[in-house]
């Protein structure tokens, strides 16, 4: 969840697991170094959902 200021207001958790917990703890510190940008229109939950999606060079 975030603030009006788009700041964290909870931990991000994991929703959708990857089956591979490195990547599911990428996802995490990736949505953590958002915090900050996740601002939320007035009267607008404040709980986003974030996909991450990784793929191989």
């Amino acid at each position: 969840m975030s603030d009006a200021s788009g700041a964290l207001t909870h931990e991000p958790r994991v929703t959708g697991s990857s089956g591979n917990a490195a990547q599911d703890a990428a996802a995490l510190r990736i949505a953590r170094a958002g915090a900050g940008n996740y601002a939320i229109a007035p009267g607008q939950p404040g709980c986003r959902r974030l996909a991450v999606t990784f793929e191989a060079p």
